[in-house]
């Protein structure tokens, strides 16, 4: 192994999604597919189903946040950003636990 991400049953997902669509869907990659799949997965869609419709997930319109649109690599790397930050305050939160933990504090207290 080399350590990329074997994207052989993503794009054979989606393979299958353009073959079946016939009206308007939703696709949603993992979060945790490296960046660039999703164009990639948009490109066989429209190439095995060029009349495919897609849509935003509706009830994020019910929410009370704006919705950026951007395209697909930005919003990958929105997500890759969100994760990294995501796991850096795990991380802290875990050291400051421990810290707690060795001079008999619990950090629930803070």
């Amino acid at each position: 192994m080399d350590g990329h991400a074997d994207l052989t049953y993503v794009m054979a997902a989606a393979e299958e999604i353009a073959q079946n669509l016939a009206e308007c869907a939703v696709v949603v990659t993992q979060s945790t597919v490296p960046l660039g799949p999703n164009r990639k997965v948009s490109q066989v869609i429209t190439r095995i189903n060029p009349n495919a419709d897609f849509e935003v997930y509706r009830p994020l319109f019910l929410r009370d946040f704006p919705i950026v649109s951007t395209d697909l690599e930005s919003a990958e790397m929105i997500n890759y950003a969100a994760n990294a930050f995501l796991a850096t305050k795990i991380t802290f939160i875990n050291e400051i636990a421990a810290l707690c933990e060795k001079v008999g504090d619990d950090v629930k207290n803070m």
